[in-house]
């Protein structure tokens, strides 16, 4: 007879956990020997933040690292700064397929092209970069202490998040087929992709849908039925699926800052030292929101 009680802990309740408790917990990662190449896909807007993402890469990243590629836009500030930051440059346009340069996608009236051609970018990236293990990096994700993505036994760790959205989890679905879905998210703007993992996701899909990755999520966007790509989702729920001996799930300990904020690296390792990294998500007319304590006190004294 089971006798095991399973309690479902709301999202928010568990992440201010994390952020306000668990953080304060000494860890910490052991170096790994996998060599690693990086890949960052990046648009001009995104420069300020590149820079301090590849800074916090190259300090805490403890992996030997074999190159750097930069996917952009055919941009001379991208190639620029891929020129004075020692990285290689990719032309997205060089890479990506037709299908996806001619796509067409919104959601509620606002393209969402540039959002899927990053997704294609990360799922397709060993088409074109010569290498085993690829650690795909968001560029606006800063690291504040040292951080490896395999364990001492070898086994891949997986960072999860709290933010899970339901459209993520349907195109995942159609895709692999009914996959038991991890509680939480995958998405924790960064993950290591893995050539023969990631050769045995695409091989799924294809049985699967009876096409490549690329045209089956053209084909299921298309039916617009409220299902929405994200690369995260899709590889480690598969790889919870299908290799779960070999992962190792972890949170991810993330400090999302969404008010102005001195962008230093120094002060960021310093202010944010408690968490494993930092991403700067500012949007216009921003209001920011009042502290924890007060967000509390005005729940109970309305």
């Amino acid at each position: 007879m089971n006798n095991k009680i399973s309690i479902k802990v709301p999202r928010k309740l568990r992440q201010a956990f994390f952020h306000y408790v668990w953080s304060f917990k000494p860890r910490s990662f052991s170096p790994s020997n996998v060599p690693v190449s990086v890949l960052i896909p990046l648009a001009a807007k995104d420069l300020e933040q590149a820079a301090l993402a590849l800074q916090s890469i190259r300090k805490f990243v403890s992996h030997p690292i074999e190159n750097i590629y930069i996917v952009g836009q055919n941009d001379d500030q991208i190639r620029s700064f891929c020129h004075q930051n020692a990285t290689i440059y990719i032309n997205e346009e060089d890479i990506l397929p037709e299908s996806i340069k001619n796509l067409t996608y919104e959601i509620a009236g606002k393209s969402q092209n540039g959002w899927i051609r990053q997704q294609i970018i990360k799922l397709t990236s060993f088409a074109y970069i010569d290498a085993k293990t690829i650690l795909v990096h968001d560029a606006d994700t800063i690291f504040v202490r040292p951080i490896s993505f395999m364990d001492k036994d070898e086994r891949q760790l997986l960072f999860t998040s709290d933010e899970y959205l339901k459209s993520y989890h349907r195109m995942t679905e159609k895709l692999l087929g009914p996959t038991p879905r991890y509680p939480r998210s995958f998405i924790a703007h960064g993950m290591l992709f893995q050539r023969d993992l990631m050769a045995a996701l695409h091989n799924t899909i294809q049985i699967n849908c009876g096409m490549g990755l690329v045209d089956a999520v053209i084909t299921h966007l298309a039916l617009n039925d409220g299902a929405a790509l994200s690369e995260y989702e899709v590889y480690g729920n598969y790889l919870y699926s299908h290799f779960r001996d070999r992962i190792y799930l972890t949170y991810w300990f993330n400090y999302q800052i969404t008010h102005p904020i001195a962008m230093n690296f120094d002060v960021l390792t310093r202010r944010f030292a408690r968490f494993n990294s930092v991403s700067r998500h500012i949007r216009p007319n921003h209001r920011k929101k009042p502290r924890l304590m007060r967000r509390l006190i005005a729940m109970f004294t309305r």
